[in-house]
């Protein structure tokens, strides 16, 4: 159920998962994530790694990271 409502129907043409990229392509396919500042230092069908550096526009009340963002 959760497929089909959050994701939309299976896509035939890439039914065999997520492709190899390299960070800066999957990166520049997000661009809300380019606005937070995200750095994606690896990525694969089975991992992915990067950072998030603290700004204040990350932050709520008394300077902490939003948990959405740590």
């Amino acid at each position: 159920m959760t497929r089909g409502v959050i994701d939309g129907p299976a896509d035939n043409d890439h039914a065999d998962g997520m492709t190899e990229t390299t960070p800066a392509t999957l990166l520049s396919a997000l661009p809300f994530a380019a606005h937070l500042g995200i750095a994606l230092h690896e990525a694969s069908a089975e991992r992915a790694t990067g950072t998030l550096a603290w700004s204040p526009g990350l932050c709520t009340v008394g300077g902490a990271l939003h948990g959405g963002g740590s």
